[in-house]
């Protein structure tokens, strides 16, 4: 009996300590392979220091919104290539001037930004994706603090992958805000209702520390939030860098409107969810007439893709619905916009076969006027004008299985209404 009571003491005695260490500020030490592991996330930290002549392509996806880079560094001279949803935007920082270019929706216009107030800060953003040996020195510095102090934690095992053809060593680590000082948190920028835990992979290449893939996942007042970041290419030594010879185009103007409708989008990714991300997308694709944004729409796109046919009347939108009934009911729209039967062939429903004739037939010129501007039901009244979340309504509760899409008034002409993450 005093056996048992001993052994019951010193089993209480063993827990006892057991839950210090474990609830204790200061972290024990990792085992070997977990300081391995840190290791190769401290060589990745460090990719890129001393680099002069490179050229270096990525991606990066953030809530399903998907940005591309394109780098070159070559002396004195640099360039980068951005690619969103939207545009196309091209960079050149010379020796003796810089030069801003914008693809947006279509035309390419270029101008020169040297001293350009307005153009300051996106510039600055762009020279940042630059590797930059003073920033490089000071995220080693927080990373080894991080571990030192225990707020990033990694696991154990390193999993051999592959990334496109390159073979890199991926290393999962937590990082976790929860314990931090009033002082730390100041320092590492983390406010009162920041988001504390960070769930984070890189798949890093071991020999030169090229992390070529990099996952994080957080969630923020219940919604989870997602970035993927992935190399598609990387190689040292310098290469040609050639500027536009003439400059044309309101350069800085276009920028200004596509930013606008570049926050609005990324805001559907980063703001909304389901249904609610899928309308606010396609209603942006509604506004700017552009099928390619349409495919962003999920559960929507093909309701997207409806809906700006015959504002757009471009037959390779019907090819691309999937659905069949709503691309029956593309056909017909393009028969009402074009006042041509020969679009009637294609509709798969029997049924609709009227209607698209309907649909087809010129408008009755009166009084000497030219036919009606209102060509079709979903093209709105007569100012042009459509209520897209009508429209919309009306093809999701039906599938427009009415055949009335071009034959009559399916919606109130209405304006449409159109839809933060970090600048491309």
């Amino acid at each position: 009996m005093e056996y048992q009571q001993k052994l019951l003491l010193v089993t209480a005695i063993l827990v006892a300590v057991a839950l210090y260490i474990v609830f204790t500020t200061v972290p024990a030490p990792g085992p070997e392979s977990s300081r391995e592991a840190e290791a190769l996330l401290l060589k990745s930290t460090g990719f890129g220091k001393g680099l002069a002549d490179y050229a270096y392509s990525y991606s990066d996806m953030s809530d399903g919104y998907k940005t591309s880079y394109s780098l070159i560094r070559a002396g004195d001279a640099g360039f980068v290539e951005i690619r969103n949803p939207l545009s196309t935007k091209r960079v050149y920082l010379l020796p003796n001037d810089t030069i801003f270019c914008i693809q947006y929706p279509i035309n390419e216009s270029c101008v020169s930004v040297v001293n350009n107030s307005e153009m300051g800060n996106y510039i600055s953003f762009v020279q940042s994706k630059f590797f930059n040996d003073t920033n490089i020195l000071k995220a080693e510095s927080a990373m080894e603090e991080l571990v030192k102090k225990g707020y990033l934690r990694a696991e154990p095992a390193i999993v051999n992958r592959t990334v496109g053809t390159a073979a890199c060593s991926q290393v999962r680590y937590i990082i976790d805000y929860s314990n931090v000082t009033v002082d730390e948190a100041a320092r590492y920028g983390i406010g009162t209702q920041s988001p504390k835990t960070y769930s984070l992979y890189r798949c890093i290449d071991s020999e030169g520390g090229l992390a070529y893939e990099t996952s994080l996942a957080y969630s923020d007042k219940g919604v989870m939030h997602t970035k993927l970041t992935s190399v598609s290419a990387f190689r040292k030594g310098a290469a040609a860098i050639t500027p536009p010879v003439s400059l044309s185009g309101d350069a800085i103007g276009t920028f200004r409107k596509e930013r606008e409708q570049q926050v609005k989008l990324a805001t559907c990714h980063t703001d909304k969810t389901g249904l609610e991300k899928d309308k606010c997308i396609s209603d942006i694709a509604f506004n700017l007439k552009r099928k390619d944004i349409c495919e962003l729409s999920a559960s929507k796109r093909d309701t997207c893709l409806l809906s700006i046919v015959s504002l757009t009347k471009d037959e390779t939108i019907c090819q691309a619905i999937s659905d069949a009934g709503m691309k029956d009911s593309c056909y017909i729209e393009l028969a009402g916009a074009y006042k041509d039967s020969s679009y009637c062939a294609k509709v798969a429903d029997a049924s609709k076969a009227q209607s698209c004739q309907d649909a087809a037939k010129p408008k009755p010129v009166s009084g000497g006027n030219e036919t009606s501007q209102n060509t079709t039901g979903t093209s709105g009244s007569a100012s042009g004008t459509v209520d897209i979340d009508k429209f919309l309504d009306v093809v999701d509760k039906d599938g427009m299985d009415d055949g009335n899409a071009s034959a009559g008034n399916a919606t109130a002409g209405n304006e449409t209404q159109g839809g933060n993450a970090n600048p491309p």
